[in-house]
């Protein structure tokens, strides 16, 4: 029998040391939507204002 999260009853998962294949592509995801998140917010920001700086309230 294998042994698995739900059959074993260890429901311990660490974020930071994933164990599985699966849980490491899902924490590879996680880390690369909030880098693409970070990019998508902070980056327009960065380019209004290296466009616009006029629009800058002083």
């Amino acid at each position: 029998m294998e042994s698995t999260i739900s059959s074993s009853g260890n429901y311990r998962i660490n974020f930071f040391k994933p164990n599985s294949t699966f849980l490491k592509d899902n924490v590879r995801t996680i880390v690369i939507r909030i880098a693409a998140w970070a990019v998508a917010v902070f980056g327009f920001h960065i380019l209004l204002y290296r466009i616009f700086p006029a629009l800058l309230v002083k």
